[in-house]
């Protein structure tokens, strides 16, 4: 197991530690550009992908404007929104 901690503090001011197992997940090389969003390659079980800096900042005004964020779910929804502008 490859585990991932951070720390994370809610909106109240807690904070607390967050363990992510990130054995067995696909892994991804991100290529940050101001082209497009789109898979450049694929080297057996590790994907390269050149993700648009539009793209992500989009997603961040997305959620700055809702009234709740929730921490646990930012990556989890910055990837599948990624994967629905780049196809597996």
């Amino acid at each position: 197991m490859l585990p991932l901690t951070f720390n994370l503090r809610s909106s109240d001011g807690v904070q607390k530690k967050k363990t992510l197992r990130i054995d067995g997940k696909s892994k991804q090389v991100w290529i940050i550009t101001l082209g497009q969003t789109r898979e450049i390659s694929d080297y057996g079980n590790i994907k390269v992908k050149e993700v648009s800096a539009n793209h992500l900042i989009w997603l961040l005004q997305e959620r700055l404007n809702r009234d709740v964020i929730e921490e646990d779910d930012l990556a989890l929804n910055l990837l599948s929104r990624i994967e629905k502008v780049i196809p597996a």
